[in-house]
């Protein structure tokens, strides 16, 4: 169990492992010490990001909420494991936030990073093969 972003809720974080990966779904969690080290080793972790870079929140909600940024840096902090954002909100949708979201994951984290589309499916094996390939090629063009 991990805090909610509503202070009076807590939520379930799991992680589920298979083949030698590590898949890690943090819930409506906001950041701590009991999903930081969920993620350890992760190869993937799905988090909720509500507060956009920038944008202001109530006082006693606003370390419940975190950014882009202060996401990415906690994967960055457990080794750099590949990072998907999800409930993203519709005023974020616009061309512009999602620039701003993707370069903020760019600035703190990045191996593998983006946003996760509602109703999207990804495929995560194809996912890492296809990042494996990337980094391969970036290896190679060095």
């Amino acid at each position: 169990m991990v805090p909610h972003a509503r202070p009076a809720l807590d939520c379930l974080d799991f992680s589920v492992e298979s083949e030698g990966r590590k898949y890690v779904y943090s819930g409506d969690a906001s950041l701590c010490d009991a999903l930081t080290a969920l993620c350890a080793g992760a190869d993937l972790l799905l988090h909720w990001c509500y507060r956009l870079d920038g944008e202001g929140a109530y006082p006693a909600m606003q370390a419940l909420m975190p950014t882009p940024s202060e996401i990415g840096r906690m994967a960055k902090s457990v080794g750099g494991c590949g990072l998907l954002l999800t409930h993203i909100r519709v005023r974020a949708d616009a061309l512009e936030a999602r620039a701003s979201t993707l370069a903020a994951l760019a600035k703190s984290f990045v191996p593998l990073s983006g946003i996760a589309e509602d109703l999207a499916a990804i495929d995560i094996c194809v996912l890492f093969a296809r990042h494996a390939w990337i980094a391969v090629c970036q290896i190679q063009t060095v």
